[in-house]
């Protein structure tokens, strides 16, 4: 992001919001499972998804600037967000906690794999 393209009112504001919703890394390094870590513990956290619970976030993740810049880049006003989530990355944690930041099929990808794909087999062999 270019400095100051977001106004800083908005992204302090987000920045509240997240301060809220995830723990600091002090209280992970702690050690503690409480009711603000406990959570993030696991590899499979339930990481929050936009239409988020805090209007603060939800601003920024359709901010005007975020929709003139997509508009831009892709040449087409029929602009559309499939996915926005926030998670946290804590230093000194297990290296089975927050994967998040590594994400397969289906986030990013705009086909659905064949019927003989790995996935597909994977998927329906454990069903």
């Amino acid at each position: 992001m270019f400095e100051g393209a977001i106004p800083t009112p908005d992204l302090d504001a987000a920045q509240s919001a997240l301060e809220r919703m995830f723990p600091t890394a002090a209280e992970m390094d702690r050690g503690d499972d409480d009711e603000r870590t406990a959570l993030w513990r696991t590899w499979d956290a339930a990481w929050p998804e936009f239409p988020f619970k805090s209007t603060r976030l939800n601003k920024l993740v359709v901010h005007e600037v975020l929709i003139d810049l997509a508009t831009e880049l892709l040449g087409t006003e029929d602009v559309r967000l499939y996915l926005a989530l926030a998670s946290a990355k804590y230093p000194h944690q297990s290296s089975g906690y927050n994967q998040l930041l590594h994400a397969d099929y289906p986030n990013h990808s705009l086909v659905v794999p064949g019927a003989t794909s790995a996935i597909s087999t994977s998927r329906r062999s454990s069903i």
